[in-house]
């Protein structure tokens, strides 16, 4: 005999688990951008000015410098990003101790066009990226559910369970190559300017 409180319970963490995934990954992509150098560059050319606050971790683009994650501003602090009439980038940094820094410079050629190489490539990662993602929990679901046993209550709720477990795995393996990521930029810009 089915249990239907049990079966709807079950139901409904699942659609949450759905909708608060797809929302972590909205929110994840929305941050990215605004930090990125070319979302940056699209937000002071459509309002004139951005803001961006850092925590302990992570930076932001530095017009100062060329694009790289060895040339980042880093926090904690808040970065204003403003447009001048000339087409240069400011950038006023003033760090969590109220020390305020100034950096400026032009838009890279490769963030001024809106159909170039790289923002094409770009956006075909993400993509790439984003159904990766959905594929890994959906099939996380997919083999909870078929390798459990009992009703199909407990089946649903081991596979909402198999699937914020590679929610959280995603997200270690997202941090752990970022990481990488930025340590192999900082050891490749070291390399092209040994007097660092």
């Amino acid at each position: 005999m089915n249990n239907p409180p049990i079966t709807t319970i079950a139901a409904i963490s699942v659609l949450l688990t759905f909708a608060y995934t797809g929302f972590l990954v909205w929110l994840s992509y929305r941050r990215a951008l605004a930090r990125s150098p070319r979302g940056i560059v699209h937000r002071i050319q459509v309002a004139g000015s951005h803001e961006v606050k850092l925590g302990n971790i992570g930076g932001v683009w530095n017009p100062a410098k060329p694009l790289g994650a060895g040339n980042l501003v880093l926090g904690p602090g808040v970065a204003s990003y403003t447009l001048g009439s000339d087409g240069t980038v400011h950038l006023r940094f003033e760090t969590k101790g109220g020390d305020v820094q100034d950096f400026s410079g032009p838009i890279p050629q490769r963030l001024s066009g809106e159909g170039s190489e790289a923002d094409v490539r770009g956006r075909t990662l993400r993509r790439r990226i984003t159904v990766a993602y959905a594929i890994t929990l959906l099939g996380a679901f997919v083999v909870g559910v078929a390798a459990s046993s009992g009703g199909w209550a407990t089946r649903t709720l081991v596979g909402a369970g198999a699937l914020v477990g590679a929610m959280v795995l995603c997200a270690i393996v997202v941090r752990v190559l970022r990481v990488d990521w930025a340590l192999r930029s900082a050891s490749a810009d070291r390399g092209n300017h040994p007097g660092r």
